[in-house]
C-alpha cells in the first residue's frame, strides 16, 4: 500500500444498534472495525458528549496507537474526528497533542483535517496554536498546521481576523525564521485571500524563499480566484459516509498485498518493544520544563549550546567533546527519573525544543569516531541504546569498533545485533559495513546479500547494492558486479518509465485540491511536491 495507513480488512461492517452499547463497547469498536464504522456510530458517540472525552483522549495520548499496523491505527482517526465533533475546551488539549503525533508519524488522515477541526473548536484553541505557530524551535510542519488552525478559527469568528493574520504575516516576513515556515505562512495568507499582504508575499517569492512551492504567477492567480478554503472547512465526518467508505474499499482492494507479499510481511513482524509508553509528553516547552523540575536547567543549557554558532567557530574535536558531555549528562538525567525512560526522553526533547534531539544523538557516535574520539563514540552509542533506537546505535557501535581495529569487540557486537534484530534489513547491511572494515570480505558480502534479499523498498535496496557492487569488484568478482549493476540500471529504467509524466488532458489540479492519487493529502503536499523534486 502507499502511505502509512494499514489495510482495511473485511469490507462488510457490522450493524449493531449502537445506542444499546456501553461507552466501553463503543470505544472497543474503534480498535476492531478499522475504517468501516458508519455515520450511525459517529452520531451515537457524539450524542454522548463530554463523558466520552477521557476515553478518546487516552487513545490520542498513547503514541503506540499512532504506529500500529492493524485496525488499531484507525482508532486515533476516530478519536480525533469525534473529539472535534464533541468540541469544547476539554477537546483542545488532546487535539493539540494529536497535532504533534500526526506530524511525527506522518499520519495525514488526522493531520490534514486538523485545521478544520481547530476552526470548529473556535477561540478556545487559539492560545495553544499561537504558541506553537510562533515558536521557531518547532518543526515547520507542526507550525504550518497550527497556522492553518488559527486561520480556520477566523472563518467562524471574524473578530479575530486582524490579530491572527497579522501574526501569520509576521512569521512570513521574519527573515530569521525557517524558510519552510515562512513559505507556508504565505500559503495560508494566499488560501485566505488576504490581499493586504500581497506585496509581502511577492517579496518572499522574489527572495527565492518559496521556490518549488509557488511563484509570482501563482500568487496573482490565487488572489484573482479568491479564497481557497477546502482544507479549512472540510467536513471530517464525511469519513463515515457510505460514499467515502466505498471509495476507501475500492482503494484498499487496488492496493491489497499479494499472497507472497502478505506472507513475507507475516514472517518479518515489526518490533515495537522500544516504542511503548504510557501517555504522552507535555504539549508545550513550558509544560515540559515544569515537569522536569531541577533538570530544566540542564535542558535549557543543551538548548542554548545547540543554538549557538560555536560548532562553526571552534575546534571540531572540542565541540564534539562538549556534545559528548552534554549527551551523557542528558542520558544520566533520564536514567535517574522514575518514569519510563523513553517517555522521560520525550519530555526532555520537548523542553530542549531544538527539533528532534534523537537525530542529534544518532549522528553523534559516528561523528565522534571520525574525529578520533573512538572511546567516546562507542560508549555513547551503547549507553543511549538502552533508551531508544538500539538497533541503529548498536550497529553504529559495531562499525566504530571495527574501524578502530578492535576486532573481537566488533565481532561480538555484530553477532549480538544479528541475534537481537534478525529481521532488520539495516542491521544486516551495517553488519556488512563492520565486516568490510575488518577486511572480512566474505562475511561482508553475505550480509550485503542478505540485506538485498530482505529489502522492501528502493532505499533499502540501494543501501545494499551500493555497497555490494564495489565489494564484488574489490574481491575480484568483476563479472558479478557488472551483472548486478546492469540489472539495477534496467530496473531503474523501468521505474523511470512508470513514473514518466503524462500529458494533462483535464483541468489543472489546484494546489489545495485533494491529490488525485487518493493519498488523502493535499496535491501541493503529495504529487505536486514529487513532481517538483
Amino acid at each position: 500500500m502507499t502511505g502509512s495507513e494499514p489495510e482495511s480488512m473485511n469490507p462488510t461492517p457490522p450493524s449493531p444498534a449502537y445506542s444499546e452499547l456501553s461507552d466501553e463497547e463503543l470505544v472497543r469498536l474503534m480498535f476492531s472495525e478499522s475504517d468501516r464504522l458508519p455515520m450511525e456510530f459517529a452520531r451515537e458517540v457524539i450524542s454522548r458528549g463530554r463523558r466520552m472525552i477521557p476515553a478518546l483522549e487516552t487513545i490520542v495520548q498513547d503514541r503506540a496507537n499512532w504506529t500500529h499496523t492493524d485496525s488499531g491505527w484507525w482508532a486515533v482517526v476516530h478519536a480525533c474526528f469525534l473529539l472535534g465533533s464533541i468540541g469544547g475546551e476539554e477537546a483542545v488539549k488532546p487535539l493539540t497533542e494529536a497535532l504533534f503525533h500526526a506530524t511525527e508519524t506522518d499520519h495525514d488522515w488526522v493531520g490534514e483535517p486538523l485545521p478544520s477541526i481547530f476552526g470548529a473548536l473556535g477561540p478556545c484553541a487559539l492560545a495553544g496554536l499561537k504558541e506553537i505557530a510562533e515558536d521557531p524551535m518547532w518543526d515547520w510542519r507542526i507550525r504550518e498546521r497550527a497556522m492553518g488552525g488559527m486561520a480556520a478559527v477566523t472563518l467562524r469568528h471574524p473578530e479575530y481576523e486582524k490579530e491572527i493574520f497579522a501574526r501569520i504575516a509576521k512569521i512570513m516576513e521574519d527573515e530569521e525564521d525557517d524558510d519552510e515556515a515562512r513559505t507556508w505562512a504565505g500559503h495560508v495568507l494566499l488560501d485566505m485571500g488576504r490581499k493586504e499582504y500581497k506585496d509581502s508575499i511577492l517579496k518572499l517569492v522574489e527572495a527565492g524563499v518559496t521556490e518549488g512551492h509557488y511563484d509570482a504567477d501563482d500568487v496573482r492567480r490565487a488572489f484573482s480566484k479568491g479564497k481557497d478554503l477546502y482544507w479549512y472547512q472540510k467536513d471530517w465526518l464525511d469519513f463515515y459516509s457510505a460514499k467515502e467508505m466505498a471509495c476507501r474499499r475500492e482503494r484498499w482492494e487496488r492496493e491489497r498485498l499479494s499472497e507472497g507479499q502478505a506472507w513475507a510481511q507475516a514472517m518479518n513482524p515489526r518490533h515495537e518493544d522500544d516504542d511503548d509508553s504510557e501517555g504522552g509528553p507535555p504539549l508545550s516547552r513550558k509544560g515540559a520544563l515544569e515537569a522536569l523540575g531541577p533538570d530544566a536547567a540542564m535542558a535549557r543549557k543543551i538548548r542554548d549550546f545547540l543554538g549557538t554558532d560555536e560548532e562553526e567557530d571552534a575546534d571540531a574535536r572540542e565541540v564534539l567533546r562538549r556534545y559528548y558531555a552534554l549527551a551523557m549528562e542528558l542520558h544520566a538525567a533520564i536514567e535517574k527519573r522514575d518514569s519510563d525512560r523513553l517517555s522521560a526522553f520525550r519530555t526532555f526533547d520537548i523542553a530542549i525544543g531544538r527539533g528532534d534531539i534523537m537525530d542529534w544523538i544518532l549522528d553523534l557516535p559516528s561523528r565522534l569516531a571520525e574525529e578520533g574520539l573512538t572511546d567516546e563514540g562507542e560508549v555513547l552509542a551503547k549507553a543511549w541504546s538502552e533508551i531508544a533506537e538500539p538497533e541503529n546505535l548498536l550497529a553504529d557501535r559495531a562499525l566504530i569498533l571495527a574501524e578502530a581495529g578492535r576486532e573481537g569487540d566488533a565481532r561480538a557486537q555484530v553477532q549480538e545485533n544479528l541475534n537481537r534484530y534478525p529481521d532488520d534489513v539495516w542491521v544486516q547491511i551495517k553488519a556488512g559495513d563492520a565486516y568490510y572494515a575488518l577486511k572480512d570480505f566474505a562475511s561482508a558480502e553475505g550480509r550485503f546479500r542478505k540485506g538485498l534479499e530482505m529489502a522492501e523498498d528502493d532505499y533499502d535496496r540501494d543501501g545494499a547494492v551500493e555497497r555490494l557492487i564495489p565489494l564484488l569488484r574489490e574481491s575480484g568478482k568483476t563479472a558479478e558486479a557488472d551483472a548486478l549493476e546492469d540489472a539495477e540500471e534496467r530496473r531503474w529504467e523501468e521505474v523511470r518509465a512508470r513514473l514518466a509524466p503524462h500529458v494533462r488532458t483535464g483541468p489543472k489540479i489546484g494546489r489545495n485540491d485533494p491529490c488525485p492519487c487518493g493519498s488523502g493529502k493535499k496535491y501541493k503536499k503529495c504529487c505536486l511536491a514529487k513532481e517538483a523534486a
